[in-house]
């Protein structure tokens, strides 16, 4: 039986206190600070994996069974200068520069794209903090470059990995996209690693082995050409890469050696999004999970230093629409399942599933061998197929219509006929995310706060107290506006080696067969694609 959200209260109690733009007279400095965020994490992604840490694991999230209690609660809004729906670029800028851009660009201004003082820049700049960047996604990736770099495109990676080689030299860079820094990738030739090793004295690592054990000094740590591997995909042992707990137990440990002035360190778990964007429920879940075990590690630090120590831990923008309810005839069955089962929560049949749904199609065609079937309905077999899935299996995709375009798509509608976690699209949504607060200053963390708000009070508990709110050129609609069922548009979105791919996607309202559109009825969420509501953006 579904427990009461009773953290959700939390950030609704949380939401009538709105923060208080008045200064006082000595306003608190942390000497400090520690940024987590989970990339497409909103809040029903949060209860999702709450539940699934209450069914399976036996114990609630550690964010929302103490951090929620102990600290501040707040709903931020995520829009960009130019979009009702950010991308990670704009996003992470907003909070590392205190205003907003427009989707695509990092720590620029919007206009001129001249580069905008980071929160962690003026940290090292006046106290000469050292500063950190760890993720499970490429460093160079929008969220982690934000605090370090400023281009006017997020796709131009080796340009980021550049300027944190010759600029913003963050002590501590953890993470995935070595591709980024070696000669025989890179437009210009440059051995990027070998740079940092010669010129400024990193140690360069590849292994968590290696990782583990540095005590102090500057890191430079990629451990995979682009993203690490997903916790879902991950073996039980010899795994080379290092979790994100891991990369911030490190990142924690090397930046406050020898009792320094300061650090500002900005950690992302990267593969909520990332699942988001495959409808992949299992794989989102696992992700959060993660997450919350680093802030849980963050904490331990803020414990030792209370009085010094400023931990946040939010998202950028939510992913995916995800609604999670049971329906289309499934609950019944799958309670009396439960049953049998012992009374378990169907969210719990999510510790069934064993691989990411990208892993589990890779390669697969529109016809099935009977090897590929078998290993279908193997790494499923927890899971009941209705008809149309059966018919998929046994005659092909073609068979699910308009649904069944993509093989990932079907597995997906599987996953949520089983479990309630379904997902009106697979692009970014305009919702407010939640975030936690703890430690020096956290009491201005809270209400309902824009993501510039974040920035600007930053740079005020950093002693800037010109820092003025800049005018946005944001929309000012509280809702997204609405678009044609009919209508087709393009949007845009960056490559890694800094090109630009246009592509295009239908906002017709899709459903399952037999189901009346969303208009008509209650909304059913569909792992069918990007809808109108929602920015495509891949990270």
């Amino acid at each position: 039986m579904i427990r009461p959200r009773r953290w959700a209260a939390l950030l609704l109690l949380a939401v009538a206190g709105p923060l208080n733009p008045a200064a006082p007279e000595r306003i608190p400095q942390p000497r400090y600070v520690i940024f987590l965020m989970a990339d497409g994490m909103g809040v029903d992604e949060l209860e999702l994996a709450r539940q699934y840490s209450l069914a399976v694991l036996g114990h609630d999230l550690f964010l929302t069974g103490t951090l929620a209690r102990e600290g501040s609660c707040a709903l931020m809004d995520t829009y960009s200068s130019d979009s009702m729906i950010t991308d990670s670029a704009a996003g992470a800028s907003a909070w590392a520069v205190g205003r907003k851009i427009k989707n695509g660009q990092i720590a620029v201004d919007p206009l001129f794209e001249e580069p905008l003082q980071t929160i962690s820049e003026y940290y090292k700049e006046r106290y000469d903090f050292r500063t950190g960047i760890v993720t499970n996604d490429a460093v160079t990736g929008a969220s982690p470059a934000a605090f370090a770099a400023h281009v006017g495109r997020r796709g131009s990676v080796q340009e980021i990995a550049r300027q944190y080689c010759d600029q913003s030299q963050p002590e501590v860079i953890l993470g995935g996209g070595r591709s980024d820094f070696l000669a025989g990738k890179r437009r210009d030739g440059r051995n990027l690693i070998n740079d940092f090793v010669a010129l400024h004295g990193y140690r360069y690592v590849e292994s968590a082995e290696e990782l583990a054990r540095l005590r102090s000094g500057k890191v430079l740590g990629l451990f995979a050409e682009g993203t690490l591997t997903f916790q879902i995909d991950r073996a039980p042992e010899g795994n080379k890469e290092p979790m994100t707990t891991e990369m911030a137990q490190a990142a924690l440990r090397i930046l406050s050696a020898d009792r320094p002035r300061g650090f500002f360190l900005f950690v992302e778990e990267s593969v909520a999004d990332k699942a988001g964007h495959k409808t992949d429920a299992a794989a989102m879940v696992l992700s959060v999970l993660e997450f919350d075990h680093a802030v849980a590690e963050a904490y331990r630090f803020y414990r030792r230093h209370p009085r010094e120590t400023l931990l946040i831990a939010t998202a950028d923008h939510e992913t995916g629409g995800l609604q999670w309810e049971l329906g289309y005839g499934w609950e019944e069955k799958i309670r009396a399942a439960d049953r049998r089962e012992g009374e378990r929560s169907p969210v719990s049949r999510l510790a069934t599933v064993h691989a990411s749904i990208g892993k589990a199609v890779a390669g697969l065609k529109e016809q099935l061998t009977d090897e590929e079937r078998a290993r279908l309905r193997w790494r499923y077999r927890q899971f009941q197929f209705d008809s149309r899935l059966e018919r998929a299996l046994d005659q092909g995709r073609g068979t699910m219509g308009r649904l069944g375009d993509k093989w990932d798509n079907i597995l997906a509608l599987l996953v949520a006929h089983n479990t309630g976690a379904y997902y009106e699209g697979s692009a970014h949504s305009p919702w407010a995310v939640p975030l936690f607060a703890i430690g020096v200053g956290a009491e201005r963390f809270s209400g309902h706060l824009d993501n510039t708000d974040i920035g600007q009070t930053l740079f005020r508990l950093a002693g800037r107290q010109d820092f003025r709110a800049i005018p946005t050129s944001g929309p000012l609609m509280t809702s997204p506006p609405r678009v044609s069922p009919s209508r087709s548009f393009e949007t845009r979105k960056s490559t890694r080696d800094g090109e630009e791919e246009g592509f295009t996607f239908d906002t017709q309202e899709k459903t399952p067969a037999g189901k009346a559109p969303a208009s008509k009825t209650k909304r059913k969420a569909s792992s069918s694609g990007p809808s109108s509501r929602f920015q495509d953006d891949e990270d």
